[in-house]
């Protein structure tokens, strides 16, 4: 794997963010897709591995606190259960696509004043009080498909 995907999105606007900044990112030398609040990436992700033949046959999802966390509730999470504490299927949405991922920013729950961000952080629409902005981080094939789910040209 060459290319490395990184995306960083926020709510927000005006290069303010009023949530946390999150981050969804590729390994380096795997096609594994991780998820993160990226103050604290280091201390706890979302973690999908795609298959490794012979010993894993299937895609494993967890989330975790990774092994080099050092922080005190990483240490407290890993002694009481090991580093692993959620795990999921995927929702299959369609051939050879899951959605693995929903982040939901609640409009009452934002900061009332932004943190300056990179201009390299996508800024998504700030909801009302009353409303949310959700998104959703799809997994599927490498190669161009028919019918849903598609996007084109991105």
């Amino acid at each position: 794997m060459s290319d490395r995907f990184v995306c960083r999105f926020a709510v927000g606007r005006n290069n303010l963010a009023y949530s946390g900044v999150w981050r969804v990112w590729t390994a380096k030398n795997q096609p594994d897709l991780y998820l993160a609040v990226q103050a604290i990436s280091g201390e706890m992700k979302a973690t999908v591995h795609c298959p490794r033949p012979p010993l894993h046959l299937d895609w494993e999802r967890h989330y975790s606190f990774p092994k080099e966390a050092s922080g005190e509730v990483a240490a407290a999470a890993k002694k009481d259960g090991g580093p692993h504490k959620v795990r999921w299927t995927g929702c299959a949405v369609g051939p050879f696509c899951t959605l693995e991922y929903r982040v939901i920013f609640r409009g009452k729950s934002l900061e009332k004043n932004g943190k300056i961000v990179p201009a390299n952080t996508a800024l998504l629409p700030v909801p009302t009080e009353q409303e949310y902005v959700e998104v959703a981080v799809l997994l599927g094939p490498t190669a161009p498909t028919n019918g849903y789910p598609r996007d084109k040209d991105a």
